[in-house]
């Protein structure tokens, strides 16, 4: 055997190995776009997450928005003499209250005109008859 057989043979065995690997990744990768169906494989992965995260804005984030809403308007439409209840528990009547102010100043003792400046995001909720029934009845 001479040197040009040789070369022709490992020439002819490198070229067939090439041949076979080929033909194995068309195949492979023919499987794989059908296994991944007429979406991508990809986006299937991903939508768990997105369900998920869509459930938790209308779960979570939407109320939060809303209740955050209310709670705004409730202290911009503050007005003098409005019975109110504080974060800390203390119930005063509104003095002074400005659109602008960060502040509202409340009379919390009717008996020594004791007032306080508050924040206004510091007030809880405006009281009103139907609510100081309620906690001043002691059920008997």
């Amino acid at each position: 055997m001479n040197l040009f057989d040789l070369a022709e043979r490992i020439a002819y065995s490198d070229l067939a190995m090439w041949v076979v690997f080929a033909q194995a990744k068309d195949g492979a990768e023919k499987k794989a776009a059908d296994d991944a169906g007429p979406f991508g494989g990809s986006l299937l992965t991903f939508a768990p997450l997105v369900i998920i995260m869509v459930l938790f804005y209308f779960m979570m984030m939407r109320p939060q928005q809303r209740e955050r809403a209310k709670m705004q308007e409730m202290l911009n439409n503050l007005k003098k003499n409005e019975r109110v209840l504080l974060r800390s528990g203390i119930v005063g009547t509104i003095v002074n209250v400005q659109k602008d102010s960060v502040y509202a100043t409340v009379k919390i003792d009717e008996s020594t005109n004791t007032k306080v400046r508050v924040l206004r995001t510091s007030i809880e909720k405006v009281i009103t008859d139907e609510d100081d029934g309620d906690k001043n009845s002691d059920g008997a």
